[in-house]
């Protein structure tokens, strides 16, 4: 899973090599039950172990002020049933936000993401014969605008 992370990327620097993280992480950040929490346990400890190393700001969530459904959104018209079998929509999987996005701000703030720009995008396609969804994937995307400041990221790069 996960753990390989803090092995893997800082710099000898102390520096993250990586600053942004994006994609289908398969934890759900949705806890599974409505018991006053807003995030799962799961994904509680795959922030610590980020955070270990570099504050991790969670840039979906700073976005929306909540995790939103990456995979069998319960409330899309029309729901995608080809990739998503249609009773999946009334599983414990419904409505699960297992894509994520993560800015590392490791001491430093030559990558940051454009105010007002991260979302998740359906990635809707017209259907067709030949490809009969309605949705490239069976998650949605992430998106977002980076902004690099070039003279800090040298100065990171020295």
């Amino acid at each position: 899973g996960w753990q390989f992370i803090p092995e893997s990327y800082p710099t000898n620097t102390g520096q993250w090599l990586i600053n942004n993280w994006a994609g289908d992480f398969n934890i759900n950040a949705r806890p599974s039950v409505s018991n006053g929490q807003t995030e799962s346990s799961e994904f509680i400890s795959f922030k610590g172990v980020l955070n270990d190393f570099s504050s991790a700001i969670d840039v979906l969530y700073e976005a929306y002020k909540q995790h939103p459904a990456t995979v069998c959104n319960k409330s899309a018209d029309p729901r995608e049933v080809l990739l998503t079998p249609a009773d999946e929509y009334d599983s414990i999987n419904a409505d699960a936000s297992l894509d994520h996005q993560f800015l590392m701000q490791n001491r430093n703030t030559w990558l940051t993401v454009k105010a007002g720009s991260a979302k998740i995008q359906k990635m809707s396609v017209d259907k067709t014969e030949e490809f009969p969804s309605i949705q490239l994937s069976d998650h949605y995307g992430v998106e977002s605008v980076l902004s690099l400041d070039r003279t800090s990221a040298q100065d990171v790069a020295t």
